[in-house]
């Protein structure tokens, strides 16, 4: 796990730095960027930010980590080793506008952001180390922290793709031979997580759910299939679309 963390740690990290040299900077925060970009984006210079901040909120600053999922998410917690985070970081109380704006001129740059990854990764790695029984409860917060992490490193990649930076970190799917697609009968699902180990809280209570008969291609859409499908006017026949 700490293995794992600190890879996650690096991967952002790298990130970082590729958005940094992307476009003199102004990738970071999203400089021109077109106005639906902006609507659908968090600057990364913000997300940086947010990463370390819900590692520290969630370990170093949970006074409850050990309870794992029976820990009360309205606790108070202990301060932050930089002033003034809560009000940059936190997403249920700044909007993506707001993030916007901040990136712009309010947040710290992104060598002290570059810093406080550093110092909330090094602390949180002491804290595991520390734990004297490890089970699902100790390890939980740390489990999600990382699946946090790794969940924008997704989004980053998301971001160049819609942008078309090309910096380096976006991993290209090889060529393979067309197979022919899947067909799966129909069948009834357990959904959701069930037994040991880490799960998302909107994984829990796993129920069973009807699945009818479908078909699935047997390897990802490429890019060229997918335009053929939009110049065919696949957006425009409702055969393929429900109401919803």
């Amino acid at each position: 796990l700490s293995l794992a963390l600190i890879e996650a740690r690096n991967h952002t990290l790298r990130w970082a730095a590729a958005l940094e040299a992307s476009e003199g900077g102004r990738a970071l925060v999203l400089d021109g960027a077109p106005a639906d970009a902006l609507a659908e984006l968090d600057p990364p210079l913000w997300t940086f930010g947010h990463i370390a901040w819900f590692q520290e909120r969630w370990i170093a600053r949970n006074v409850q980590r050990a309870r794992g999922e029976a820990a009360d998410p309205a606790q108070p917690r202990l301060a932050s080793i930089v002033a003034e985070i809560d009000a940059w970081y936190d997403p249920a109380e700044v909007d993506r506008q707001r993030r916007h704006g901040l990136a712009r001129g309010a947040l710290p740059d992104l060598q002290a952001t570059r810093a406080y990854l550093v110092d909330s990764l090094e602390t949180t790695l002491e804290l595991l180390a520390a734990i004297a029984i490890e089970d699902d409860a100790t390890l939980y917060f740390h489990r999600l922290a990382l699946f946090h992490e790794e969940i924008h490193a997704e989004a980053f990649a998301v971001l160049a793709q819609t942008l078309g930076l090309d910096v380096g970190l976006v991993a290209r799917v090889a060529a393979r031979a067309p197979r022919p697609p899947l067909v799966l009968p129909a069948t009834r699902w357990l959904l959701g997580a069930t037994g040991g180990g880490f799960r998302f809280d909107n994984e829990r209570e796993p129920h069973a759910v009807a699945i009818p008969e479908f078909e699935i291609d047997a390897q990802p859409v490429n890019w060229a299939q997918y335009g053929e499908f939009v110049e065919d006017g696949g957006y425009d026949d409702r055969a393929h679309w429900s109401d919803a």
